[in-house]
């Protein structure tokens, strides 16, 4: 029996978009960029994040933090997190909300690296979304995480640190190793599996395929 993902390259299909100013603005101010896709609960580990881009910031002055995701109920609590950091914490981080397919691809696309915080998250879309894009990904490590997923331990943000500072040293060589796994993998049409296995087309014996668990963003 075989798991049927709920990813497939196709939701990697999008137009690549003008970013508005703001984000724009920041993306020329500083260099390197981080993605984050977050929200405002304990999970996703705000605390332990900050004081990673505090020593990350460190040693890249002018690296830039983007946490994106936040829904509209959310986003208060955030920007309150943040608004009595000092200047030049609050400068180096851009707070954004939920954002179209399109423009979220487009950003993660532009940024070096994706760091994923949460290790309750099983495989989330987003790291899965940046290994495709090759934009290389530390994560905390939750026992799930794909090949190529730099891992660091769950609360240890000098960890993380560490693990942001050896994946933005040795770019190059993970990117490398991002698009020799995509040439040496079968990529399957999750979504017409999943139409067949509704359908009932696959039942034989030697095609046996069940959804696999939702994954989260």
């Amino acid at each position: 029996m075989k798991a049927i993902p709920t990813f497939s390259l196709q939701y990697m299909q999008f137009q690549p978009v003008k970013l508005p100013p703001d984000i724009e603005n920041f993306l020329q101010r500083h260099q390197p960029v981080i993605f984050s896709y977050v929200s405002f609960r304990p999970e996703y580990r705000l605390e332990v994040m900050r004081e990673g881009m505090i020593r990350y910031r460190e040693r890249y002055p002018n690296g830039g933090f983007i946490w994106l995701g936040f829904p509209a109920k959310e986003f208060p609590a955030a920007e309150e997190f943040v608004k009595n950091w000092p200047k030049d914490e609050r400068e180096g981080l851009l707070l954004l909300g939920n954002v179209a397919h399109d423009e979220f691809l487009t950003l993660l696309a532009r940024s070096l690296l994706n760091l994923r915080t949460p290790a309750c998250d099983g495989v989330s879309a987003s790291v899965l979304e940046s290994l495709a894009l090759g934009v290389p990904v530390v994560a905390s490590e939750n026992g799930k995480r794909p090949a190529g997923v730099l891992t660091y331990a769950d609360t240890d943000a000098t960890d993380m640190c560490q693990k942001l500072v050896y994946a933005t040293e040795n770019y190059e060589e993970l990117t490398s190793g991002l698009r020799s796994n995509r040439n040496g993998t079968a990529e399957e049409d999750n979504i017409k599996l999943m139409a067949d296995w509704l359908s009932g087309v696959l039942h034989s014996a030697d095609d046996q395929h069940v959804p696999a668990p939702a994954q989260t963003v």
